[in-house]
């Protein structure tokens, strides 16, 4: 989610995410402070996640306008479907559009069929991995994302794909669909949504039973022999080049949930020295008003208190009140540019394996932004484009025609 280049002082990204706690959620008017702040600090891309961002039913709409009006390139990250469990209205779709840069739908399913489970009960691989029958709940929202993009930028000259992305996490109960999505998409109509798929394997721990132990009727990793198998029969398109790609993710590391895991191992065989670069470009406030580095060492896959605690950089709602105040932006500048974040950006990946062992998301751009950091210090004022085309070239999956390229 990296977009712009960073401002003197500020992050590039700030990432609010949505999770549960027992504390209240930021009301609608502290939200808009935050975003105020966020604007004020030099910030150029908000991204808002969950959780889902449009449980917040009105108020979303309110916070997308007004990070627009402060100049903000917004994205959202949204399932698709409303607290009622209807889908987004072509009018809905048009203000998401008209006040973001790009929105991604996730849909982890495009199988209608039902399958017979071990209770006798029958469930689309969709109500399996959601837990609702949303299917068409969700294609219904993404149909009309794609013609409200058409009414929000009529003018555009950029294509779908540089607007609205569909996420497909790869796990247990979708795996053996994957290499049949392309022939589920034409048979029901969908073809265009091919080049907007972006697949990423499942990642973060297993629910853990009361006893202990890892529960495996709603386990939700796929099993390395699975992910092999996935490999040997995709490897040839190039749509899934940076997931079979053997040099950043190794199946057992997959299984665990964790595909980063040996990356740091790898890193030191290299013998470079690499930094997270999302650490110069990102940070993330929950919904509560917490400040984190980024949403992995925050954790949002599992409530972890000890990874929270130990990466936690502040709150805008201080402890001495209840509501987030006029001194927002001192506080978020405090947290950004305090002696805490400044040394984990000292550190060498991986920042902490124990957090950073799920990132999927930053991994790709840390791959180029090493490479362009080195480039820097090699060629310094002599740096020009044939530069950067040669460090995309030699970054798989990177290159300038490739599938998914960067968003730079």
């Amino acid at each position: 989610m990296l977009a712009n280049p960073p401002q003197p002082e500020s992050g590039d990204t700030v990432v609010l995410e949505r999770t549960d706690t027992g504390e209240s959620e930021l009301t609608v008017s502290e939200l808009m402070l935050v975003v105020d702040a966020i604007a004020k600090l030099g910030v150029q891309t908000l991204v808002l996640s969950g959780g889902e961002p449009l449980s917040r039913g009105e108020e979303l709409f309110r916070v997308l306008q007004e990070a627009k009006k402060c100049g903000l390139k917004t994205g959202l990250l949204t399932n698709g479907i409303k607290p009622d469990h209807t889908p987004l209205s072509p009018d809905e779709c048009r203000r998401l559009f008209d006040y973001c840069e790009w929105l991604q739908i996730s849909i982890d399913s495009f199988d209608h069929t039902p399958y017979r489970q071990p209770d006798g009960s029958e469930k689309t691989r969709y109500m399996l991995i959601r837990g609702i029958d949303g299917l068409d709940i969700a294609l219904t929202s993404l149909k009309n994302l794609r013609q409200g993009l058409s009414a929000a930028k009529p003018g555009s000259t950029g294509t779908l794909r540089d607007h609205l992305e569909i996420c497909y996490t790869i796990q247990k109960d979708n795996i053996e669909e994957v290499a049949h999505t392309r022939a589920l998409l034409e048979k029901n109509g969908l073809d265009w949504c091919w080049d907007l798929l972006r697949f990423k394997y499942a990642h973060g721990p297993e629910p853990i039973n009361p006893d202990g132990k890892v529960s495996s009727s709603s386990g939700f990793l796929c099993k390395a022999e699975d992910i092999q198998r996935l490999i040997r029969t995709m490897s040839s398109d190039d749509h899934f080049s940076y997931l079979t790609d053997g040099s950043r993710f190794l199946p057992p590391d997959v299984a665990l949930g964790q595909p980063t895991l040996g990356m740091a191992g790898r890193f030191r065989e290299m013998g470079i020295p690499r930094k997270c670069q999302a650490l110069n470009f990102t940070c993330t406030i929950d919904a509560f008003g917490h400040i984190y580095p980024c949403c992995f060492l925050f954790d949002d896959n599992s409530d972890r208190p000890d990874v929270r605690a130990k990466y936690h950089m502040g709150s805008l709602r201080p402890s001495n009140r209840e509501s987030v105040g006029d001194d927002c932006f001192d506080l978020l500048r405090k947290a950004w540019q305090g002696g805490q974040l400044n040394e984990l950006r000292s550190r060498d990946l991986m920042i902490d394996e124990k957090a950073c062992c799920y990132c999927t998301r930053h991994i790709y751009n840390n791959e180029f932004l090493n490479k362009l950091q080195r480039a820097l210090d090699t060629y310094g004022e002599h740096f020009d484009l044939e530069n950067i085309e040669d460090i995309l070239s030699s970054t798989p999956g990177a290159g300038l025609r490739a599938p998914h390229p960067y968003w730079l």
